[in-house]
């Protein structure tokens, strides 16, 4: 099981629930529903959609409903499947017109910034005991 933090913030950690195989709803059809709880306040949003929307049809909707009034999610609880969360991520990244990139831990073939940025940190290498809050390093944000 995974520990959650309780946030801070209103809009950062969110579930995301599909609720399928419902009657269809008038004229539009739509025979399905992702509820969105936000557990700060545990705030609820109902999206309704279809049964057979894919991560291409799923995004604009999250993105035009939700993140556009909210913001994004440090946390994003989710019963989908990682295929369906990847397709999701890639298709909400062409909403917000940036490009998302996948790299390998220490691939040769990339620029390895990140692992740079690390090794002068002290960072890399370090493995964190699961569940032990004396372990969890906590950085700030800092800008070089």
């Amino acid at each position: 099981m995974i520990h959650i933090q309780e946030p801070t913030t209103p809009w950062e950690v969110v579930h995301m629930y599909w609720v399928t195989a419902l009657p269809s709803g008038g004229e539009t059809g739509y025979n399905a529903c992702l509820v969105n709880v936000y557990r700060y306040r545990k705030t609820q949003i109902f999206l309704q959609c279809y049964n057979d929307d894919t991560a291409m049809d799923t995004a604009p909707l999250i993105w035009n409903r939700l993140i556009s009034h909210t913001g994004l999610y440090k946390d994003i609880i989710s019963d989908r499947d990682p295929k369906f969360t990847l397709a999701l991520w890639k298709n909400l990244h062409k909403c917000l017109g940036t490009k998302l990139f996948f790299s390998m831990a220490e691939n040769p073939q990339t620029d390895c910034l990140a692992e740079i940025i690390l090794l002068s940190r002290g960072l890399l290498g370090k493995q964190e005991s699961p569940g032990t809050q004396e372990s969890r390093t906590h950085l700030e944000v800092s800008k070089i």
